[in-house]
C-alpha cells in the first residue's frame, strides 16, 4: 500500500478501508514488508543510478529511464516509484536523499499506512501468560511445513493472535502462502479461520477474494 505504483495498491487500500477498525497488520507481516521493500527499492535505485552515471546527458538519462519502464521486470513498480520521486533531478545528492528517505519511511511504516488509509490501526499486545489453547498450538508448530521461513512465522503469529482477538480472516496476494496455510491449518484442527487469496480488479470494489 505504500507504493502507489504497485499493482495491488488500490485493491489492498480499498479492502482495508472496507474492513475498517477490524484490520490488523501482524508484526511479522510488517517486518517482512520492511525487509523486502528496502531490498527491492535499493536494487531498483542502484540500477537507476547506474543508468544516470553512464548517460551522456540528462536528456539521454531520461530516454534510457523511459526505455527501462518499457521492459518487463519484477522491479518495474519500484522503478516507477523512484523515477517519480526523482522529479527530473538526477544529481548525486538527490539520489542519496531518496535512499535515506526510504529508510525513514519504512521505519515509520505503520504511521504512513494509517495516514494513507485515514484510519487508526488497532495494536495487538500479547498477554504475558499464553492461554492453554495457545500453549497447545505452540506445541504443534514444529510440524508445520512452509517453503519460506517468513511464511511460517506469519502463519504462527496469525493463529496465535486469533486466540486472543476476533481475528478470523487473513488476506494475501501470495497464492503459495495461502495454499500452504490452508493445508497446515487443516492439520492443526484449531479454531475456525479463513485464508483468502487477494487479487486486483479493474472495477469496484477493485479487489476480489477466493
Amino acid at each position: 500500500m505504500y507504493n502507489k505504483y504497485d499493482r495491488l495498491h488500490r485493491a489492498s487500500k480499498t479492502l482495508c478501508k472496507d474492513k475498517g477498525p477490524d484490520v490488523l497488520f501482524l508484526s511479522t507481516v510488517l517486518a517482512e514488508t520492511k525487509t523486502t521493500f528496502l531490498k527491492r527499492y535499493n536494487q531498483a535505485l542502484s540500477r537507476i543510478q547506474a543508468i544516470i552515471h553512464s548517460a551522456k546527458s540528462q536528456g539521454d538519462a531520461q530516454r534510457q529511464l523511459n526505455r527501462l519502464l518499457e521492459r518487463p521486470s519484477r522491479l518495474i513498480n519500484f522503478y516507477k516509484l523512484i523515477i517519480n520521486q526523482l522529479r527530473g533531478d538526477f544529481s548525486a545528492p538527490n539520489i542519496v536523499k531518496l535512499r535515506s528517505n526510504a529508510i525513514k519511511a519504512i521505519n515509520n511504516l505503520e504511521v504512513l499506512l494509517e495516514e494513507s488509509l485515514g484510519i487508526k490501526l488497532p495494536r495487538y499486545t500479547p498477554s504475558q501468560e499464553p492461554s492453554e489453547e495457545q500453549k497447545a498450538f505452540l506445541n504443534k508448530v514444529a510440524s508445520l511445513s512452509f517453503s519460506d521461513s517468513w511464511d511460517k512465522r506469519i502463519f504462527i503469529e496469525f493463529v496465535y493472535v486469533s486466540f486472543e482477538t476476533s481475528l478470523e480472516e487473513f488476506y494475501s496476494n501470495d497464492k503459495r502462502f495461502i495454499n500452504q496455510a490452508r493445508r497446515n491449518y487443516k492439520e492443526l484442527k484449531v479454531k475456525k479461520l479463513q485464508f483468502y487469496h487477494l487479487r486486483e480488479k479493474e472495477t469496484k470494489p477493485f479487489y476480489q477474494i477466493k
